[in-house]
């Protein structure tokens, strides 16, 4: 069961809300990457135009910057025509790497053409570049934050999506745990979202509904079936006393204390259902001689049954349930561990512990578990049938404690709770 409970947290993968923003992802990176690709095509093919352009210029420009490059006046007037009038950075260097001019600035490496003069003697250099289709990195950058803040609304628009759907889960998974009262929200909301929370609260007003009118029908019937088992006990006791004692009277009575029994089991199990635990002080060495006497078997103070040297002299318990659960361990006792040897009680951290000691051979340790377990375990020799030892457990756990079993050195089991 517990298994069960952390597979049911875990899930069978990752949250809804993680896939929506992988996949937002994704579609934002996809969508990016097109946009910055098909900006590369473009630029290059952009920058074949531009490619004919500096041919042009090559044969132009750098052509006239040879007829007036012993010019100042001429050369400075043409360098600002050049970045003035076709948009170009310049920048003119002799040959000793003296800058001439400088017009504009070039945010890349420019194209660098030599001047020559009409004879072939060199001038100098001329480098050229477009103002343009610069600021490739702040570009990049641009489109990252851009991609960033759109991952980041993927994000909050998938937990905006799977909110609903996360709390429904939970109700769900709540209800099935037995949480009855647990109610989905989000029933004012619009289409399925909606339309489900609804469906779950009104599922689970039906369940708690039924659970409840199943329970009170268990104690009803319970409580009513003592009134006639208990006139049917006293009629059979009175003709055994009588003297009209036969097998078969013999048989009825064994099996009216059996059937006293389940009542009792069922009536406590009603009381553990609608959660009517009436805890009280009282004195738990009283209890234990009392489980033993109404099960015929000496609980005297003058007996050896019971031993209580270092019990408390109260306990906050309610005292009818953990009378249910000290009958059902004396009565598995007897059945299946050989009778009962003693009945400890001890006070241990805080805790009372009660202890039955039988004169059995012993469990197999890896049906412990199983012990505790309603209905399970049945062939076991120390197995109880029915609710008895399942019942112990939940007598104790609704008192802060446990149930618990082990072997004892030397033989036999110990069957006890703690509370």
């Amino acid at each position: 069961m517990a298994n069960q409970r952390r597979h049911r947290r875990r899930g069978h993968g990752r949250p809804l809300r993680h896939h929506l923003f992988v996949w937002f992802g994704v579609v934002i990176a996809l969508s990016l990457a097109t946009s910055v690709g098909l900006t590369w095509l473009l630029r290059d093919a952009d920058q074949s135009g531009w490619s004919g352009h500096f041919q042009r210029l090559e044969q132009f420009g750098v052509g006239r910057l040879a007829y007036v490059w012993e010019d100042a006046e001429e050369r400075t007037e043409l360098a600002r025509a050049i970045h003035e009038d076709l948009g170009v950075a310049v920048r003119l260097v002799s040959i000793d790497g003296t800058v001439l001019e400088a017009r504009g600035t070039c945010p890349r490496a420019p194209w660098r053409r030599p001047v020559q003069a009409a004879d072939g003697r060199p001038l100098g250099r001329a480098e050229l570049c477009l103002p343009h289709g610069g600021g490739g990195h702040l570009a990049l950058l641009t489109v990252g934050i851009f991609g960033v803040l759109l991952w980041w609304g993927a994000g909050l628009l998938a937990r905006r999506l799977t909110r609903p759907l996360e709390a429904l889960t939970a109700v769900a998974r709540d209800l099935g745990e037995g949480h009855l009262t647990r109610r989905a929200r989000f029933v004012s909301a619009r289409g399925e979202v909606g339309e489900l929370a609804r469906a779950v609260n009104e599922m689970a007003d039906r369940i708690e509904a039924q659970l409840a009118d199943q329970r009170a029908l268990l104690a009803t019937v319970s409580h009513e079936l003592r009134t006639p088992l208990g006139h049917m006990r006293i009629l059979a006791e009175t003709a055994q006393e009588r003297g009209d004692a036969t097998p078969a009277l013999a048989e009825i009575l064994e099996e009216l204390a059996e059937m006293d029994a389940l009542v009792g089991n069922l009536l406590a199990s009603s009381r553990l259902d609608f959660g009517r635990v009436d805890r009280r002080a009282t004195d738990p060495v009283a209890l234990a001689r009392r489980a033993l006497e109404r099960a015929g078997l000496d609980g005297s103070a003058d007996g050896d049954l019971v031993v209580a040297d270092d019990a408390p002299a109260e306990v906050d318990v309610d005292p009818t349930l953990i009378a249910r659960a000290l009958a059902n361990l004396v009565d598995n006792a007897v059945r299946h561990g050989g009778g009962v040897a003693q009945l400890v009680v001890r006070h241990s951290d805080g805790r009372t512990v009660f202890e039955i000691h039988d004169r059995g051979e012993g469990f197999d340790p890896a049906l412990r578990e199983q012990l505790f377990a309603p209905f399970e375990g049945a062939g076991s020799e120390h197995a109880a049938l029915g609710l008895g030892l399942a019942l112990v457990r939940r007598i104790a756990e609704a008192h802060g404690g446990r149930a618990f079993a082990r072997n004892v050195d030397g033989g036999g089991a110990c069957f006890g709770l703690e509370v």
